[in-house]
């Protein structure tokens, strides 16, 4: 097995987390009580994206997770008030400091960064406001190129741009149906960041249903991870 040159992170849940405070503001819900649904919401979202992934559908998980959330409190109109008020690129705007800790760590022992997004909006743009400006050596954006996870064709496009081979390469995203899947998809070794814990008890059936990853409540142990690997 070749040593990891290079570690791919997802931006959304992964580098920047979501302004369930403006949600809050904008469907007219309880902040506190948003924050505290959001996990489990997540977790029926990537269920629901397996689902379609299965039937050879794309759904926009941004939409899924603002129904999910603001529906059964508000109605409909909840839900477009966050829509028309908002959009998806300005609310992932809540840097993770965590995330911010394991790139530097990665960084200071010579591994190589990069970005493979599902994104809204120009995700380069997103990073440099929020304090990455010149870190990832590769950002590679699905509403640039055209194509979204877990189609492998945009980790393909990753390593290319990176140089380096499959084998050399790490991805961590949140999402097992995404981010797993698309990782192993392209023979990319995957790393699932579950900081709520939400997976353990599932973890034979998504090893089944997305391939092997390696699992990390703290994105903070990916430096160990890596050096791990790295013998």
């Amino acid at each position: 097995m070749e040593s990891v040159k290079i570690v791919f992170f997802d931006v959304g849940n992964t580098l920047m987390n979501f302004d369930y405070g403006t949600v809050a503001k904008l469907s007219g819900m309880n902040q506190t009580q948003l924050t505290k649904q959001a996990p489990a919401r997540w977790k029926q979202i990537n269920s629901e994206l397996a689902e379609a992934h299965q039937r050879g559908e794309q759904h926009d998980p941004f939409h899924l997770l603002i129904r999910s959330l603001v529906y059964a409190e508000t109605g409909l109109a909840g839900v477009e008030a966050v829509i028309n008020g908002s959009n998806a690129f300005s609310l992932w705007n809540c840097s993770n400091d965590e995330a911010r800790q394991a790139v530097e760590a990665l960084r200071s022992q010579g591994v190589r960064v990069g970005v493979i997004s599902n994104a809204y909006g120009p995700v380069q743009t997103l990073l440099d406001r929020h304090g990455w400006m010149g870190v990832f050596e590769v950002v590679i954006d699905s509403a640039v190129v055209g194509v979204q996870k877990p189609d492998p064709r945009i980790f393909a496009m990753a390593l290319a741009g990176a140089r380096v081979k499959t084998n050399e390469a790490l991805y961590v995203g949140d999402l097992p149906s995404v981010d797993v899947q698309g990782a192993n998809d392209a023979g990319i070794r995957a790393v699932l960041y579950d900081p709520y814990d939400l997976y353990q008890a599932d973890l034979e059936h998504l090893v089944a249903v997305h391939g092997p990853f390696h699992r990390l409540t703290d994105v903070r142990q990916l430096s160990l991870l890596v050096r791990l690997l790295n013998g």
